[in-house]
């Protein structure tokens, strides 16, 4: 394969995905072959964890975006890009939040772990080298999971879709002899780093630096496995690591969204969100990405963007919700949708944004975007996804009222008849008359079954808590739901369909880099 096969770059360092004023994170390793000593492979853990995230590449592919229209095209110098990832289409742009950015800085990542796995072993694998093990480990598990669920379909056991190269070997070859193997092969290869990893972790290497936060500590471990188990459908596991990181007391893990709402101030709402200290904050991240821009106050990603209209109909101000009581008018989210009265674009204080400037005189530098990658609460809903899915309902109406509690002002405590009878009642949602309903196209969900009705609840929370982080396109995949592109007129109201991605449409599947196709990589299907 040609050089554009960026795994195999093994002297590239990347900008760092985590920031901290500890100098355990400033310093950056030049040489990845220079891993004889503890202090060397600790500062080459710093590069395990990648420099680019997809939260802008998944969030405008899913069903949180419109298309507002092309009088917004001027707002954005890659609007051609943002059509591309918006309609669809085959990624030819770049950009620096693109599929070659995702692709290069996440096999870049696990090059980084796997030569960490490597030099430990060859050290003999001394006992107080296993915590660095077992975060190599997990990393590459992460990395290796973030890249097939983008450029793959989502797993099915026994299929045999194109998967993604699993890289478990360092390589000084620019010709590497991989294949892209099946999802499901690359599952298992996942499976067994978080397995292993599970077992190595150990919070007691950075519980004493303020690094801690920013590398796969014991709960953010447990909550890539919850996530990982949760799109495999292995749902007793998920059930099982979630209750490792809740625990008895989950509620005290909750963000404290009185709090988090109590200022407009988008500066110091992001801060609270993202702060390390938070027990709800399992891994934060700060990747070099606009994306903080996007789906902040900023008029940047316009055309394509969340708006009062998908707040108004399906998240989060919406009356259709089993929180909402109407004889108070009350039971939405403490989570705040604003709007700039310019151009109309929605969001909320959630990411955090700073420019990192490289050269201050000639203003050159990177964007950085701030946000957490685990949190307690989506383990908690995964928690509850997993006992509606083995038919525990009562177990899953406690979870959601221990979410309830804690990010819905006011309103109600839904009970399990509340869930069944409000989702099974609700249509489905269509252009003309969208609702938060959207067909599931799963062979184990019945249409009008009390399962049914309370994974439509949960993936309502879920899509209002995690709006901004890129998730949803992921729940879209996972339950086969078909989204339309649409036009939305803001002074009408009024949505046109532009195309619909059918539950079995080969564009779930990003296509690989152009490069890594011209490299000779087996392209997905279309």
């Amino acid at each position: 394969m040609k050089k554009y096969i960026h795994y195999i770059l093994i002297f590239t360092i990347l900008p760092l995905i985590v920031m901290s004023c500890d100098d355990f994170l400033d310093v950056e390793p030049d040489n990845r072959t220079n891993l004889e000593t503890e202090e060397n492979i600790n500062r080459m853990l710093i590069s395990v964890y990648p420099s680019s995230h997809y939260n802008i590449l998944t969030e405008l592919m899913s069903d949180n975006a419109d298309d507002r229209g092309a009088r917004y095209d001027d707002f954005d110098d890659n609007i051609d890009f943002l059509k591309e990832v918006y309609f669809w289409k085959d990624i030819k742009e770049n950009d620096s939040d693109g599929i070659e950015s995702l692709w290069t800085t996440y096999y870049n990542a696990i090059a980084s772990s796997n030569y960490i796995i490597q030099a430990i072993e060859n050290m003999g694998e001394p006992k107080n080298m296993m915590p660095q093990k077992g975060e190599a480990l997990i990393a590459r598990a992460y990395n290796h999971f973030t890249l097939v669920n983008i450029f793959s379909m989502h797993y099915k056991a026994g299929s045999t879709d194109l998967g993604i190269p699993y890289m478990t070997e360092p390589t000084n070859s620019v010709n590497p002899e991989v294949d892209r193997s099946t999802v499901e092969e690359v599952y298992k290869k996942i499976e067994k780093d978080i397995e292993d990893g599970l077992l190595l972790i150990n919070d007691e290497l950075h519980s004493a630096k303020e690094a801690y936060k920013y590398h796969f500590n014991r709960n953010s471990a447990y909550a890539l496995a919850v996530r990982f188990y949760l799109y495999s459908g292995n749902y007793p596991k998920v059930i099982e690591y979630a209750n490792k990181v809740l625990e008895e007391d989950p509620a005290s893990m909750m963000r404290n969204w009185v709090y988090q709402s109590s200022t407009s101030d988008g500066v110091i709402a992001s801060t609270r969100f993202t702060d390390s200290s938070l027990p709800c904050n399992f891994l934060i991240a700060s990747p070099s990405s606009s994306a903080g821009l996007f789906f902040g106050p900023y008029n940047v990603g316009v055309r394509f963007s969340f708006h009062q209209g998908i707040a108004s109909t399906e998240l989060p101000r919406n009356s259709l919700s089993p929180w909402y009581n109407p004889a108070t008018g009350t039971g939405f989210p403490y989570l705040g949708i604003y709007t700039l009265s310019a151009t109309q674009k929605s969001f909320s204080f959630k990411l955090g944004y700073y420019f990192e400037y490289t050269d201050k005189v000639n203003g050159i530098g990177y964007r950085r975007s701030v946000f957490p990658l685990f949190t307690a609460e989506e383990v908690l809903l995964s928690r509850a996804e997993a006992y509606a899915m083995t038919g525990e309902f009562d177990k899953a109406t406690a979870d959601l009222a221990i979410f309830s509690k804690a990010f819905i002002n006011g309103g109600k405590i839904a009970i399990r008849s509340d869930i069944h009878s409000l989702y099974s009642e609700m249509p489905y949602y269509s252009t003309k008359a969208p609702t938060p309903k959207k067909k599931l196209n799963v062979p184990n969900i019945e249409d009008g079954s009390e399962k049914e009705s309370f994974i439509h609840c949960i993936l309502f929370a879920r899509r209002i808590l995690l709006l901004h982080e890129g998730l949803r396109w992921f729940d879209i995949k996972r339950f086969g739901i078909e989204i339309e592109r649409r036009a939305y007129d803001e002074f009408t109201g009024v949505y046109t369909q532009q195309d619909i991605l059918k539950k079995d449409d080969k564009r779930r599947a990003v296509q690989v880099p152009q490069e890594v196709i011209q490299g000779g990589l087996v392209p997905n299907p279309r």
